[in-house]
């Protein structure tokens, strides 16, 4: 689900004038197991689909097409040795350019995005590789690439953060905001988890600056303060230093 509204009712039948039987966040991953034909009242198909033994129709402009793994596109995953993001500015926009490398360090793939408009931080945030996907932030929407081909797998509104990095091994990620500190976790599908307030006394400019051994390490500057998060179950636990 990619709501431009942050959510999206199912309804009991294909149409906006049947009654909605559930709502979902955006993030949330669901199976369409049929389309219906075009509907012109909302310029797309519905998918149905049931979730929690609830059965429905979603709208399928509000939704983001998750490409399923093959044999093939996991081979070629494997020969990516690492993804480089590098963001520029010019007068009325930022553009990012975004670099599968090899082990020899040949470029496999490069794709370009743009943001309109300059912001005093940048509009691209690196998050990293997890399950054969790249994960990076543009202008606030979570964007996620084939790491076969770079080609866009799904793609969700909403996600905050100037600093961020994924866990490769479970797909969440960790993202801070640089004016106001506060921290934001999210799944791989961009579904916040968890908003943690500034955890410092007005310490600014988070860095994610890495994962590692379940606890990731969060720097804060002026002054410097090093928060560490780690995750007890559905609970997270934030220590300074």
């Amino acid at each position: 689900v990619s709501s431009s509204e942050g959510v999206l009712n199912q309804r009991k039948d294909a149409g906006l004038s049947y009654a909605v039987v559930q709502v979902f966040e955006n993030g949330k991953p669901l199976h369409i197991s049929k389309e219906s034909a075009y509907d012109n009242a909302v310029a797309t198909k519905w998918g149905y689909c049931e979730y929690n033994g609830i059965s429905g129709w979603i709208c399928l402009s509000q939704c983001s097409v998750v490409v399923e793994k093959t044999a093939e596109n996991k081979l070629a995953a494997e020969s990516i040795e690492k993804v480089e993001l590098k963001a520029e500015c010019t007068e009325d926009a930022e553009t990012a350019e975004i670099t599968a490398l090899d082990k020899d360090g040949n470029a496999v793939w490069t794709i370009k995005d743009e943001s309109k408009g300059v912001a005093q931080n940048s509009k691209f945030t690196d998050l990293g590789v997890s399950e054969g996907k790249y994960y990076y932030i543009a202008d606030g929407r979570l964007k996620v690439l084939n790491l076969c081909d770079g080609s866009e797998a799904w793609s969700v509104r909403g996600v905050k953060g100037n600093s961020g990095k994924i866990d490769a091994d479970t797909g969440v990620f960790f993202t801070a905001e640089s004016l106001s500190g506060d921290i934001f976790v999210y799944n791989c599908y961009g579904m916040k988890l968890e908003e943690i307030k500034n955890p410092t006394d007005g310490s600014l400019f988070p860095v994610v600056e890495e994962i590692k051994d379940g606890k990731v390490k969060i720097s804060y500057i002026e002054p410097d303060v090093n928060v560490f998060l780690s995750m007890e179950g559905e609970e997270i636990k934030v220590e300074k230093e």
